[in-house]
């Protein structure tokens, strides 16, 4: 098998059955599985996700407690049989190409000998009313739909910044542009690398330190423009206790200064170039303090 796409969830039956449906879209000839893990959801779902008409490989398997989203991951892919893990989210509805995007960039990239780890595309969708009209966007599912309402994601500002027209970057903080909900990696590679760390239980942040521990080890990253998914907007906590529970996490694990600074560039109180001249150890100016976390909350319009 080629291709293993690992869908962590909790709590968002109605969001994953939709996603689910839109797997059956893809224009690929590869043979993919999708793997669903659900991390201990307060309803039990399985027999909704079995009603959902599927022409892929699929395998579920639910956690008895919610553990956090790094040990959902891992379980997963501890099932995948394909060579490349892709990793979505429950609430990323996948483009027509999504998978095969991310199949062909990996085939081009793995001629060049070295290892690497690829970055998608993320996309916000506002799609009208879900909440109460979810059944409608399921039954007569529609990605143009999708795409009408979509908009870009604003951190994707920075992430195209970051790297070049051919997708490479030469920035040395690129583990930030690493998000669980749109990745691929060799499952060897996953392996080698020792997968997420489980100590992260609170929202967030497992992402960027797995992206940390990859840049550390020197792994290349490669941005794959054409391999989108559209996040279904909804609105989520994500500060607070639960954040400074997941930060404190990775800043005790390395105790290095860009970590220690990755929450002020989150929050657009420091630049990408300040945050970049921490992590190479340099001084850094205070006259460019624009944060492109500032800039058009909404994102810009989507446009194929």
């Amino acid at each position: 098998m080629k291709a293993s796409v690992i869908i962590p969830t909790f709590n968002q039956i109605t969001r994953l059955m939709i996603v689910l449906k839109a797997f059956n879209n893809q224009i690929t000839e590869e043979e993919f599985e999708v793997i669903v893990i659900d991390d201990g959801s307060d309803e039990l779902i399985e027999d909704d996700i079995k009603g959902v008409e599927k022409n892929y490989s699929f395998i579920f398997e639910r956690l008895e407690e919610n553990s956090g989203r790094s040990v959902a991951r891992n379980r997963g892919v501890k099932l995948a049989k394909g060579e490349l893990l892709i990793f979505c989210d429950s609430d990323r509805i996948p483009d027509e190409k999504f998978i095969q995007k991310h199949i062909s960039r990996y085939d081009v990239e793995k001629k060049k000998k070295d290892d690497f780890v690829i970055m998608g595309k993320i996309v916000e969708t506002f799609l009208p009313g879900f909440d109460t009209k979810w059944q409608n966007y399921y039954d007569n599912f529609d990605i143009n739909t999708v795409k009408k309402h979509g908009r870009n994601f604003n951190f994707y500002d920075f992430i195209e910044k970051i790297y070049g027209f051919s997708g490479e970057t030469i920035s040395n903080v690129p583990w930030v542009s690493l998000f669980t909900s749109n990745f691929s990696i060799s499952k060897s590679l996953f392996c080698k690398i020792g997968g997420f760390d489980e100590l992260f239980k609170q929202w967030g942040f497992e992402n960027f330190e797995l992206g940390y521990r990859l840049h550390d080890e020197g792994i290349r990253f490669v941005l794959e423009r054409g391999a989108i998914n559209f996040h279904i907007f909804h609105k989520a906590d994500r500060t607070g206790n639960r954040r400074d529970d997941s930060m404190r996490v990775f800043y005790e694990k390395y105790a290095k200064e860009e970590i220690k600074n990755l929450l002020p560039f989150l929050d657009g109180d420091i630049s990408y170039e300040q945050f970049e001249s921490i992590s190479l150890g340099k001084e850094f100016s205070h006259r460019d303090n624009e944060s492109f976390f500032r800039k058009n909350l909404m994102g810009k319009r989507y446009e194929e």
